[in-house]
Parts: C-alpha cells; sequence; structure tokens
C-alpha cells in the first residue's frame, strides 16, 4: 500500500465517523516499519500522581486531594491486579501518616506486595553549605535475568552547556576522561563536568558528589550516576531491598582545583559529627583544626595509628601535577607535640633519604608531582 492510499483510507475512516479506528490504523502504519524490533522489547506503565504541595491552595485541601488520591489508587490496584504506582514526594507519606495512619498501612501493604514504588527524592540547601544535598530513598524490588537483562536505577543530571568534558576521581588523584557518548566509568567522591554557556565562551560546570556509588558516565552534557543495579549472576538478588542514597550538587563557572574537589568530597562523605554531652568547663579550645595542610595542591588522604607502635600515619598527595614542599600543622592541644617524623613507604617501612623533618607546629615532608608521601610521626610523651 502506498502512502497515499494509507491517506485515504485514514480520511475515509474519520469521515464515517469511526475516529478511534482511523487513529489505530494510522497508529499502526507509522510504526511498521519498526515492528519486528518493537516487538522484542516491552513497555511497562506505571501510575503516578502529581500532587503539587506548593500550589495555592489551603492545607485542608491538601490533605483531602492527597487522602482522595491515594483512596482512588488502592480502588484500582483492588479492581485491576496487574496496576502498579509509584509516589516519590515523601511530604505526602507524612501527611498521610498524621491524618490517615490506617490508609498508610494499606499503603505499606501494597508495598510489600511490590505494587506501590517509594522512591523518595529529597533536594535541601543547607546554610554556609557550598552543594545542593539530593537523597534518593528507594525501596528496589526489580530482578534481572537472562531474558530480563539488567534493570537499573540511575540520576541524569542534564546540564546546559557545550562542550562538555568529564573530570572523575582516582585512588590518590583525578583523571580526565575524553569520553562524551555515554561510556560509563569507574570514579570515587566525585565527578566534575565543565564545558562554556551557550553562546558564549564563559565557563560553567556542575560537580557531583556521592557517598556510595562508583558507576559514572557522560553522554554530551548529560551527567549520569548508576544508583542500583540488578545483576543476576552469581548472586540472583544482590539490591533488592530499601537504599538511600546521598548525592550533592555543586553548580560551578571555572573548573575549581581538584584538591578543592577532594576536599568537598571528603567533607560530604565524613560530615562533621555533634556529641552530646553535659555542661562543664572542659579544657580543649572552643575551636582548633587538629590537622592542615598546604600549599594547597596538597591534601591530607589518612591519618592513622602505625601498625608496631604509638605512631601516627600521615597519608598526604598532589593534586596539580607540581611538586611541592608539603607542610602539615598539627595542633597540639587535639594531637600532641611532633617529636619526630620519618618518611615511610605503604608498607610503613623507613625510606633511605626521607624528606621529612618536624617544624615548630607540625612537619614537613617533599610530595611529589601526582604522587603519595606517607610519613611516620612520634609524639613527645
Amino acid at each position: 500500500m502506498t502512502s497515499r492510499d494509507e491517506i485515504r483510507q485514514h480520511l475515509a475512516l474519520l469521515q464515517a465517523g469511526r475516529r478511534h479506528l482511523a487513529e489505530r490504523f494510522l497508529a499502526e502504519a507509522v510504526l511498521a516499519p519498526v515492528g519486528k524490533v518493537a516487538k522484542k522489547y516491552a513497555i511497562h506503565c506505571v501510575g503516578h500522581a502529581h500532587i503539587d504541595m506548593n500550589w495555592m491552595w489551603s492545607w485542608p485541601e491538601s490533605v483531602a486531594t492527597t487522602n482522595d488520591t491515594f483512596l482512588t489508587v488502592l480502588k484500582l490496584m483492588d479492581e485491576f491486579p496487574d496496576f502498579c504506582f509509584t509516589q516519590s514526594q515523601a511530604s505526602v507519606y507524612a501527611l498521610i501518616r498524621d491524618y490517615n495512619p490506617a490508609l498508610l498501612e494499606r499503603i505499606r501493604r501494597r508495598a510489600a506486595e511490590g505494587r506501590w514504588e517509594v522512591a523518595a527524592v529529597t533536594y535541601a540547601m543547607k546554610a554556609g553549605q557550598p552543594w545542593l544535598d539530593v537523597a534518593v530513598q528507594v525501596r528496589w524490588l526489580e530482578r534481572g535475568g537472562p531474558e530480563l537483562g539488567v534493570p537499573m536505577l540511575r540520576m541524569r543530571l542534564p546540564l546546559e552547556i557545550d562542550a562538555a568534558k568529564g573530570r572523575y576521581e582516582i585512588p590518590f588523584g583525578w583523571i580526565d576522561r575524553d569520553l562524551a557518548a555515554g561510556e560509563e566509568v569507574p570514579a570515587l567522591r566525585w565527578a566534575d563536568v565543565t564545558g562554556r554557556v551557550p553562546g558564549r565562551q564563559a565557563a560553567a560546570g556542575c560537580a557531583l558528589l556521592n557517598d556510595s556509588k562508583y558507576g559514572h558516565s557522560l553522554e554530551e552534557s548529560t551527567l549520569r550516576l548508576t544508583l542500583i543495579r540488578s545483576t543476576y549472576d552469581p548472586d540472583p538478588l544482590p539490591e533488592i531491598g530499601d537504599h538511600t542514597i546521598r548525592m550533592g550538587l555543586l553548580p560551578h563557572g571555572k573548573a575549581p582545583p581538584a584538591a578543592d574537589l577532594v576536599r568537598l568530597g571528603a567533607a560530604f562523605n565524613h560530615p562533621l559529627l555533634v556529641a552530646a554531652t553535659d555542661v562543664h568547663a572542659g579544657t580543649l579550645p572552643a575551636r582548633g583544626a587538629a590537622v592542615s595542610a598546604g600549599p594547597a595542591n596538597v591534601v591530607v588522604s589518612s591519618v592513622r595509628q602505625a601498625q608496631d607502635d604509638g605512631g601516627i600515619i600521615f597519608h598526604l598527595y598532589e593534586t596539580a601535577g607540581k611538586a611541592a614542599k608539603a607542610k602539615v600543622a598539627l595542633d597540639a592541644a587535639l594531637m600532641g607535640k611532633a617529636a619526630e617524623a620519618v618518611e615511610v613507604d605503604l608498607l610503613e617501612r623507613a625510606v633511605a633519604n626521607s624528606s621529612a623533618r618536624t617544624t615548630k607546629d607540625g612537619f614537613a615532608v617533599s610530595a611529589p608531582a601526582r604522587g603519595i608521601a606517607a610519613v611516620k610521626v612520634t609524639f613527645a610523651k
């Protein structure tokens, strides 16, 4: 049948008042060229309700709308056994918990059956914090298999920039990767994408911090992070259960120094912990930094006790590709007074020509370009 014949048949159906048949005929004609390929795939339609908690209605209306929506969804689930639903707003569940706890229990039963997916994404800006907090909470029930493949959950960050290039943290350093066609690459605590503002020469980009995931990919100007991957061999159910993944978005102009991103990644993964105590005078200062390092291109990656004695091992590395004389300051009130500093290898054995020495407020050591320096410090008793 020619395209002209198809158009005539479509018009004839419309003129006969058989609109639904005309639309079906047109859809089949348009999709016919990809029919064989399309039949290899399955499309799953999942219900969702957009409940705008910031809309200009009263709070009682918000409560009523949420309650009625969820009651309708549960009624549809009773009527249609294959019907599934997802709702990602934590605030609506809190509302139902407070105003209709019995309804929340019904929702929990459907979630346990795998028919109600709870994927909550929370965004938060905190005072004095340079990044936007993004927390994903999901109950993952997807299963992979030889026929099904490997279901995945990814976070996509489409960036409005041109000529995007990716930079990724690796152990004791970082690497530029000239890959922008969706290839997945490993990275540790951060990945950074920098390009140009469309139509301008100004630099712009965004760094992505995370606390537990490693698979990153860049497709043109869209950065993706793989959150969950349901493989099936050797473990047939490796990811089933509840997941909480934290991320941080840090928009920027010119690409920040790698050392800054390393420090931000460390701060994101090791937030300051607050301990409650009673009221007392105390012996420590009100504020202080136990360990600080310079120059700016040198970072401290770890501080731990030595294997064989009471010494402390400091690992540092250089991030800018320029050899540096690293100087580490130690707060005497918190760390004690450094009595001896010896450069060691990664097995804590003293190196032949140690460049480490103590200073009046800590120690110094030579950090090779893109290299690691390890120092064992013994403190005065």
